[in-house]
Parts: C-alpha cells; sequence; structure tokens
C-alpha cells in the first residue's frame, strides 16, 4: 500500500491512518536522526491518538520526542530549522475532521520524494533500541511563543493599525496564535469559527467556504455605509 502522497500520509482516521501507521513512521524516523523529533497537530480529536503513536514509535528508537502541542505547519517548521531536528505535523489541512495526516519536516523543509519513499519501505521492519536507551517525551510548551517572537522581530517594520481583518480561523491551530499576531501589529479583528470542539475543524468554515466570510463582510460594509464612513476592508 502506498502511503505517502502529494502532501505526507494522508487519509480517513482509522481506516486508511491508523495509530500503527504513527508508530511505525516514529520508529523509523527515531532510526534516522539523532537526538529530538519535534511533533505539532492542529484541533482534530484524532490528534492526540495519533501524537501518542508517533511518540511512542520515537522513543522506542531511542530519541526524544518533543510534543509542541496545537501549532500551525510554518511553525513547527520554523522550529525544526532553528533546532536543525525533524518534526511531524499532524494535521490534514483543509480537509475535513474525519481525515488526519502526517507530514515529515527535515530542517524546515518537507521530505524530497526519494526520502518518503525510502521512509515507506522501512516501515515495513520495526527496529527497537535496549531498554537503556530510550527516549525521553518532553513537554515543548513554549512552541507558540518561539515563533511568535520571530515573526514580531522579522515584521518589526509592519503597521496594520487603522485595518479592520474578518479572520476565519477554521476552528483549526491558527485560533489563538493567528488574532494574537495580528492584533499585536494592531489591527481591529472580528474572529469567527474559534471554537474548535475536535470534531468541527473546517466544517462550513475555511478555506473550503469563503462565502461566509463574504457575508460577513457585506454586513460589515453595510453597516459602516449606513454610518457615512469609509472602510478598506481585507482579507
Amino acid at each position: 500500500m502506498k502511503l505517502f502522497g502529494t502532501d505526507g500520509i494522508r487519509g480517513i482516521v482509522n481506516e486508511f491512518l491508523t495509530p500503527e501507521i504513527a508508530f511505525r513512521l516514529g520508529n523509523v524516523l527515531g532510526n534516522m536522526v539523532d537526538k529530538k523529533i519535534f511533533i505539532a497537530k492542529d484541533t482534530r480529536a484524532s490528534g492526540d491518538m495519533l501524537e501518542e503513536a508517533l511518540v511512542a514509535g520515537i522513543t522506542s528508537a531511542g530519541v526524544d520526542a518533543y510534543k509542541c502541542g496545537v501549532l500551525t505547519t510554518p511553525a513547527l517548521a520554523l522550529i525544526t530549522r532553528l533546532e536543525n531536528a525533524a518534526g511531524v505535523m499532524i494535521s490534514a489541512s483543509h480537509n475535513p475532521p474525519e481525515y488526519n495526516g502526517l507530514k515529515v519536516l527535515m530542517r524546515g523543509y518537507k521530505l524530497p520524494d526519494d526520502i518518503e519513499e525510502r521512509i515507506e519501505r522501512e516501515m515495513e521492519k520495526i527496529r527497537y533500541c535496549e531498554y537503556k536507551s530510550v527516549g525521553k517525551v518532553i513537554e515543548y510548551d513554549f512552541a507558540s511563543e518561539e515563533y511568535f517572537e520571530y515573526i514580531k522581530k522579522q515584521y518589526s517594520f509592519l503597521d496594520l493599525s487603522g485595518i479592520k481583518l474578518v479572520v476565519d480561523v477554521a476552528n483549526g491551530a491558527t485560533y489563538k496564535l493567528n488574532p494574537q499576531i495580528l492584533e499585536y501589529f494592531g489591527a481591529k479583528l472580528e474572529v469567527v469559527n474559534d471554537r474548535p470542539d475536535g470534531f468541527n475543524i473546517n466544517r462550513d468554515c475555511g478555506s473550503t467556504h469563503p462565502e461566509n466570510v463574504k457575508k460577513i463582510l457585506l454586513v460589515v460594509k453595510l453597516l459602516f455605509c449606513t454610518m457615512e464612513m469609509e472602510i478598506d476592508v481585507y482579507l
């Protein structure tokens, strides 16, 4: 069975994408890299299950697993680059909540096809380390803060004061971080779909349903026109 597609391993949870696959991927990666692997996830309920399976695979190969919690893919990519390490993003992007995925990152970048093919071949066998070498699990609680600080430094020139934004975070990984970043730079926000429950990610919202944000923008524009005010609305 071919596991890797155009964007990692992705499919319906417990039909195509199972904890066993996550464990095997973690074990192979643990046998390929040194010292540590970072793990992040979006808000899907299945993320916890797949995360624990990955952790078991990684640590069984003698490598430490750094759990970043709910985090965006760009943020995890940055951390793997800064730490010169590997990472696994547990997310199915814009897909509905019954889907999830495992995307491997190495020093900030997606793996080339030949490396993914090699990993898939290696996943057919499990290689355990001796008991004295079992890896540790580290709660990397400041991952979001690390990314936030990087953005603030990189875009210190940015001033969004006076700009009003409607932000649809799709009940996903950006539901806290993106509004915080935009507000830091001075934007005034109307945040929608920011109440993830594990099963509502991308449900009638997000990139696959821009018509909902469009309706909000029309209402906002009408309101301000009625008040005889001009407003520039940015998406």
